[in-house]
């Protein structure tokens, strides 16, 4: 039985178009007095909150290296350099470290893991792992549990590339696919296969100064990566004390590395905090840090629509660091409406399978009583289906439109069933004289419950099947086909 997979465009900003600023959070690490401690930052005031009762590490932590897991409230960051990181876990409820792992190598010239990002569905990190072998630097991708710390190494392969920018990567999790920037040019990862999809130059816009591609994310809703541009201007030396900067959202092609300039004029001058930012694609807003502001970009025509002063009463050298959105800090006030894709054409009996989130805590509910993710077309209409883990509920529906209905295959095959519903003994036969190849019972998602001895007639006992929607599968002639039954509870 064939089975479709569909994608259900989801993400955790969909949340964005039900909240407003007052109503999201900025998670990240407070560093003082070389300590870190795990704080929120109101969006809208810029008010900060330390939830770490006591410092969860110390300093030496990995710039712009850190993600947060918004449905189960952890936040991860990285600790650490060279051959020896800890990859921390934090409660995001209470501060404290859930968990600590070490990732070493027993060889100094590889780093084990850098330029991280988490990935919602199936619930790990993906990064670089790095090493120098006779003065070339070779990456490959990694996967890690981040409550063991076992480590993958997806790619067999290393992509060699001159020196990354540290921090600046992030991911597709429903394409899969793992964005970084090296030096010049822009990477696009197979996650499954760890094997480069795109690696292509940067081509930026015309400029006598030194430009780079800094505080990139990855906007699910355009598929697009975006980031800050930044353009030094005359002369190209920090040093000198008439040297000026700018900086520009801008979003970059994954497949060509073109540069669209997005802001018309100048966001802020330079001092940014590399690679401190996160994306809301649905209310369409870039956010990064600069010093102690909080920069607020309308991602559509790249205007600053507010600049947030970070409130530091107790003298921080960063008030937040290592910042990431949480979308869900307030949950949305009504369910989130989603046509799940555009009208799909399936033959009766294939199934149509959501992969919306792999883990615990989903639960679906279709419109006619069915409670998996995955389940059996009959007949053609709108599917139904609401799905909620945690705070976040979404109403959605498929269009589905079949090849040939069920009706009109019982009556080409002149098939009889009876009675039906049933809650003991299911009759079928076959009127046309045709021996099908083999016979079974399935449930909803095409799982075969029980194989039947072919005949043209016969009598199935079903009073061991738990109440709901089944099917009689059968093929002939190298064809499937099925009728539906309603198994009930004698009364």
């Amino acid at each position: 039985m064939e089975k479709r997979i569909l994608f259900l465009i989801v993400f955790l900003y969909l949340l964005g178009s039900n909240a407003s600023n007052a109503q999201q959070e900025i998670v990240g690490l407070y560093f003082k007095n070389s300590e870190l401690r795990f704080a929120k930052m109101q969006v809208s005031t810029g008010e900060v909150e330390i939830i770490s009762p006591a410092a969860i590490s110390p300093d030496a932590f990995q710039s712009g290296v850190a993600d947060y897991d918004p449905f189960l409230k952890r936040y991860f960051y990285m600790r650490g350099s060279g051959d020896s990181n800890q990859l921390y876990t934090v409660d995001a409820t209470t501060g404290e470290a859930a968990f600590m792992v070490s990732l070493s190598s027993s060889e100094s010239n590889v780093v084990p893991l850098a330029n991280f990002a988490f990935n919602w569905l199936d619930e790990h990190l993906y990064g670089l792992k790095y090493d120098y072998m006779d003065g070339v630097m070779e990456l490959r991708l990694t996967k890690v549990n981040p409550e063991t710390g076992e480590t993958d190494v997806i790619s067999e392969m290393p992509f060699n590339t001159q020196t990354f920018s540290q921090g600046n990567s992030d991911i597709d999790p429903i394409n899969r696919r793992y964005f970084f920037v090296a030096s010049d040019k822009l990477f696009t990862i197979d996650l499954d296969s760890g094997e480069p999809l795109h690696e292509v130059a940067i081509s930026f816009p015309p400029n006598d100064y030194a430009q780079f591609f800094m505080n990139m994310t990855y906007d699910w809703v355009n598929d697009k990566v975006y980031g800050v541009l930044f353009n030094g201007g005359p002369p190209p030396n920090p040093l000198f004390p008439e040297y000026t900067g700018e900086l520009r959202l801008a979003s970059i092609d994954v497949e060509t590395g073109v540069v669209d300039v997005i802001s018309e004029a100048v966001l802020s001058p330079d001092g940014f905090n590399s690679n401190d930012c996160d994306i809301d694609p649905v209310s369409r807003k870039y956010y990064y840090l600069r010093q102690n502001s909080l920069y607020v970009v309308d991602l559509d025509n790249g205007e600053l629509l507010d600049v947030v002063d970070i409130q530091n009463t107790e003298g921080a050298v960063a008030p937040i660091i290592n910042m990431s959105l949480d979308d869900l800090a307030a949950p949305p006030a009504d369910p989130v409406g989603k046509n799940m894709v555009e009208a799909m054409v399936l033959s009766p009996g294939e199934t149509l399978e959501l992969d919306v989130f792999v883990g615990e805590n989903v639960s679906y509910l279709w419109s006619d009583g069915l409670t998996s993710s995955s389940r059996m077309i009959t007949e053609p209409g709108t599917y139904g289906v609401t799905i909620i883990r945690g705070d976040l509920e979404i109403q959605g529906q498929v269009e589905v439109t079949t090849t040939t209905s069920l009706n009109d295959l019982e009556n080409e095959l002149s098939i009889s069933i009876y009675p039906n519903p049933t809650s003991e003994m299911l009759n079928y036969s076959f009127l046309n004289g045709e021996m099908p190849d083999n016979i079974s019972i399935v449930n909803s998602i095409g799982e075969i419950i029980r194989n039947i001895r072919p005949q043209l007639q016969g009598q199935i006992d079903v009073s061991f099947l738990p109440e709901g929607v089944y099917f009689i599968k059968w093929e002939l002639e190298d064809k499937t086909y099925s009728q539906s039954f309603v198994k009930n509870v004698r009364k």
